[in-house]
């Protein structure tokens, strides 16, 4: 393969770390990447022979914002993988949700993954898929990304049937919940401004973090690196736990060609 391109929301590099790894399966000679987490994509799209478009899941859905991020994409029937990333608990109708909207975009979807990150809401006292994707996830998405060079060569690229269902899942309405900063620990360093994928915590009041604009990614939780930045609230607390306990067994990803 010449050439592979690279489309992904990724808040918190987890998403991106996947898709890398596929496309380091997939050994291109040329990889074009895109990062789409703080810019939409602008095009055209270069002439690929294959593109790989990741995004996280929220709530069992693909966050909202990738519509507006992914509107001037043009997919010139170019075969694509559409991959989800979610934190250990269940992708419900993300995949499926993203592969209809590159269909909606003009990509030949032929193929695509569930892969398993660091849950958005995970903390060091109640963790959920801690540090993943681990050397485990990254290596199966190196195989994956050669099985997809092999289909690619053999010529067995077809349909894939995803789970899900349409209508999709209903999302949830905003519980106005967000990252609250301890001022005493932090240093201004602006690290959670430069994390926000939306705009929503001011250079001149990185304490604050506007609810209308959050997306609730985690961003700048895990971009501080003196923790500061935390949810606090008592709803938010007991939710963290609640996965904890509800999802300690470890899923592995799900691969569709």
């Amino acid at each position: 393969m010449d050439t592979l391109s690279l489309l992904y929301f990724s808040p918190t590099q987890t998403t991106q770390r996947i898709l890398t790894a596929i496309g380091e399966g997939l050994a291109a000679a040329h990889t074009l990447a895109q990062d789409l987490t703080f810019a939409p994509f602008t095009g055209p799209l270069p002439p690929s022979q294959l593109l790989l478009v990741g995004v996280p899941v929220y709530g069992g859905r693909i966050p909202e914002i990738v519509y507006p991020r992914l509107a001037q994409l043009d997919g010139q029937g170019v075969p694509t993988v559409a991959v989800v990333l979610y934190g250990n608990r269940a992708y419900e109708d993300a995949l499926l949700e993203l592969a209809d909207l590159l269909r909606q975009r003009g990509c030949q979807l032929v193929a695509a993954g569930a892969f398993i990150g660091e849950h958005s809401y995970s903390t060091a006292e109640h963790p959920t898929a801690a540090n993943r994707p681990d050397e485990s996830d990254l290596a199966q998405a190196r195989a994956f990304g050669r099985q997809l060079a092999q289909h690619r060569q053999d010529g067995q690229f077809g349909t894939p049937v995803l789970p899900g269902q349409f209508p999709y899942k209903e999302r949830k309405p905003s519980s106005g919940l967000v990252p609250q900063t301890e001022m005493a620990l932090c240093l201004r360093c602006l690290a959670c401004v430069e994390a926000c994928p939306t705009g929503a915590i001011s250079a001149d009041e990185p304490g604050q973090t506007d609810s209308t604009l959050c997306i609730g990614c985690a961003a700048c939780i895990k971009a501080c690196d003196v923790a500061a930045r935390a949810y606090q609230d008592p709803y938010m607390l007991a939710l963290s736990a609640r996965l904890s306990q509800q999802c300690q067994v470890r899923l592995e990803p799900e691969l569709f060609f």
